[in-house]
């Protein structure tokens, strides 16, 4: 029996975006593609599949390995820059409502 990627994806309980997501990697081909450019998956894939997702939903947290944190380089001119303050709320308030008479006044004079 042949399935689309969407038989697959209720079959399997995962979304058709990870499904291309495998494919893309190289962790589940498809059967076949067909003239329309589909993604065919056979008996042999969705027992593939469901190996790969058992072993998944089965692996202990620990035994993920989780990427390593890459240190983000610093540039000279960013290193250098002053951090930027943020106004209190009620300074940007009584702005906005100073900047708001304003163009009231404007468009009355109009």
């Amino acid at each position: 029996m042949e399935y689309s990627i969407n038989e697959l994806s209720k079959i399997a309980k995962i979304s058709t975006r990870t499904l291309r997501y495998y494919h893309e990697i190289n962790l589940l081909e498809p059967k076949r593609i067909n003239s329309s450019g589909y993604r065919i998956y056979g008996e042999y894939e969705v027992d593939k599949l469901q190996q790969e997702v058992a072993n998944a939903r089965n692996q202990p947290e620990e035994e993920i390995v989780e990427e390593e944190d890459t240190p983000v380089e610093t540039t000279k001119s960013n290193a250098e820059e002053e951090p930027v303050e943020a106004e209190p709320l009620d300074e940007a308030e009584e702005s906005f409502k100073s900047n708001q008479s304003e163009k009231n006044d404007e468009e009355a004079d109009v």
